[in-house]
C-alpha cells in the first residue's frame, strides 16, 4: 500500500461511511492520513476535511483511483 502513497483513494469503512481523498501516510496495520478528504454516506456527500486519520480496524477496503 506504500506505493498508492499521495494517490486519491476511497476508503469504505465498517460503519458504511466513505472517505475519499489523497493518502499521505499508511502503516501496516491500515492506520491511514487522507488529506483533502470528503465524507459520504449512501453515496451523499456529508462533509469536506482538510486532514482525517482513520484508524485501520474500521477499514473494510481500500480502493486506488485510477486516472483515465
Amino acid at each position: 500500500m506504500q506505493k498508492a502513497a499521495n494517490k486519491v483513494v476511497s476508503v469504505r469503512l465498517k460503519s458504511d461511511l466513505e472517505y475519499r481523498g489523497r493518502m499521505a501516510n499508511v502503516d501496516s496495520y491500515m492506520n491511514l492520513i487522507l488529506l483533502d478528504a470528503e465524507e459520504s454516506e449512501n453515496g451523499q456527500k456529508k462533509a469536506n476535511y482538510g486532514k482525517v486519520v482513520i484508524r485501520g480496524n474500521n477499514v473494510l477496503y481500500i480502493r486506488i483511483e485510477d486516472k483515465i
